[in-house]
């Protein structure tokens, strides 16, 4: 749940609440102690005053927020960098809102950006492969209806399926007042819940699904970039460059095996192919492969 803490009088889109109103703040805390992720709906894309508006969220609500997303989208070249800057570790804004839910950044996996200052990646995470409700409706255009309840429902269990087709990530973003009174869109249903009841549904339907908080998806992500793998006299080692203990899998790419042989050497079949646990301490140095000179596959 993301809240705004404005820390300037004028925005250039002025803000209807602020995060110190007593309700606001109350229900910010209620959500942290049962255990959601709150964060702070960065207000404007200026750099100089991001750090503001995540330090004033982190003095409200006693929790230190791990990533964010723009009001309105709103970004700069240096946005990001600033958001790094300002101790995020993830954002959730590059995508579009338009009239159908497409990949702007043309993955549906996390990444990492690219720092506007340095030929290197930032130490964040762009969650961008994001399902929202005005896009699912199509309320954004000026042309054309807004989609029927019926409409809306399919396009947002189809959003959802084609990341898990992907193997990928799919984030929702969903505003509370969509569950009553939406009829001030012309055209829209006055009730946006069933849509956002089918896109859950979808995902919880699949076998495999990790449901898992922003903050989570990108400390694992992060850690991620920490492993190595190296090649050396034919085999391949996996190196845990991080300070924490890590728990994935690395796929073999055109490894052909038959399943009985696979099991008997650990392999997980992902639909990316057969993979290899991993299970790494940190500073963890390990063979992948071959994990079994014995056997028919060496």
């Amino acid at each position: 749940f993301y809240f705004m803490a404005p820390t300037r009088e004028r925005y250039e889109q002025q803000p209807s609440y602020d995060l110190a109103d007593p309700p606001v703040l109350a229900a910010a805390r209620k959500l942290a102690e049962a255990g959601w992720e709150i964060g702070p709906h960065i207000l404007g894309p200026d750099s100089d005053d991001i750090a503001a508006q995540v330090q004033r969220f982190a003095q409200l609500t006693g929790t230190q927020p791990r990533g964010c997303r723009s009001h309105y989208l709103a970004h700069r070249y240096d946005t990001l960098d600033a958001k790094a800057a300002a101790g995020l570790i993830y954002d959730s804004t590059w995508y579009a809102e338009q009239d159908r839910h497409a990949y702007l950044c043309g993955t549906v996996f996390p990444f990492r950006p690219p720092s506007s200052t340095a030929p290197e990646p930032l130490p964040l995470v762009e969650l961008c492969n994001v399902v929202e409700d005005g896009i699912v409706f199509r309320v954004y255009m000026r042309d054309g209806e807004p989609r029927s309840l019926e409409e809306a429902e399919s396009h947002a269990e189809e959003a959802v399926s084609q990341a898990l087709q992907r193997c990928g990530l799919a984030v929702l973003n969903w505003h509370q007042r969509t569950f009553w009174g939406m009829d001030a869109y012309s055209g829209s249903p006055p009730n946006w819940t069933p849509a956002f009841r089918a896109a859950v549904q979808r995902a919880q339907e699949s076998e495999n699904v990790w449901h898992a908080l922003p903050k989570e998806i990108a400390r694992w992500w992060l850690q991620r970039s920490r492993i190595r793998l190296q090649l050396h006299e034919g085999a391949i080692a996996a190196i845990n460059e991080s300070e924490a203990q890590f728990y994935g899998a690395a796929a073999l790419a055109g490894l052909f095996v038959q399943p009985k042989a696979a099991r008997e050497l650990g392999l997980v079949q992902t639909p990316a192919g057969w993979a290899v646990p991993l299970c790494l301490g940190p500073g963890e140095h390990k063979t992948i492969w071959p994990l079994n000179h014995d056997s028919p596959n060496d």
